[in-house]
């Protein structure tokens, strides 16, 4: 969904967030325009939530199922459909930072 360079664009934006209480604010309430600010572009049509994760509560985001494993019976026919899970910023390479 994102352009190259996006992940350091979405980067600099969390930690701008973290920063600033008033520009997490405006994310939460602006998602799409902010985005759009940093560079960011989103396809028209396509909502966007910002939630942030508390000690107290997470949140698990699943991806879009791609087509390639949309018709696996198994999850490891799942696995080997899906040549990308396995990708830096994949499912299965998900850092959980300690608060």
């Amino acid at each position: 969904m994102f352009a190259n360079g996006t992940q350091e664009n979405l980067a600099l934006l969390v930690a701008k967030a973290w920063a600033d209480p008033a520009f997490k604010a405006r994310l939460k309430a602006e998602p799409k325009t902010v985005l759009s600010e940093m560079k960011i572009d989103i396809p028209d049509g396509v909502e966007i939530e910002v939630l942030e994760n508390t000690p107290a509560k997470m949140y698990l985001t699943l991806p879009a199922t791609p087509s390639s494993v949309r018709k696996a019976k198994s999850v490891a026919e799942a696995s080997e459909a899906c040549p990308s899970c396995d990708r830096p910023g994949s499912f299965q390479s998900i850092y959980v930072p300690e608060f």
